[in-house]
């Protein structure tokens, strides 16, 4: 599967697990810059890892979204963070 085809799952302490179709959607939830994502994963990638963190949220390529519940896909700002 291309890494285009995959949910790329964002969890943090507080707010929870929470995923996403793309990484424009990340920006507008979570108010993180997207070139701030491409950054920290491109990073990532170049050494081998298969998590990367911007702020105090980790991301994840998720491999298998088979048993995701479709509410936490592509969620609003206020579904996360309840403002």
């Amino acid at each position: 599967m291309e890494l285009h085809n995959k949910l790329i799952m964002a969890e943090h302490d507080k707010y929870g697990i929470w995923y996403f179709t793309n990484r424009k959607k990340i920006e507008w939830a979570l108010e993180i810059f997207q070139g701030s994502i491409d950054w920290f994963m491109r990073k990532a990638a170049l050494k081998g890892e298969k998590t990367w963190k911007v702020r105090d949220w980790t991301f994840s390529w998720v491999d298998d979204s088979d048993n995701i519940i479709y509410k936490y896909i592509n969620p609003e700002r206020k579904d996360i963070f309840g403002d």
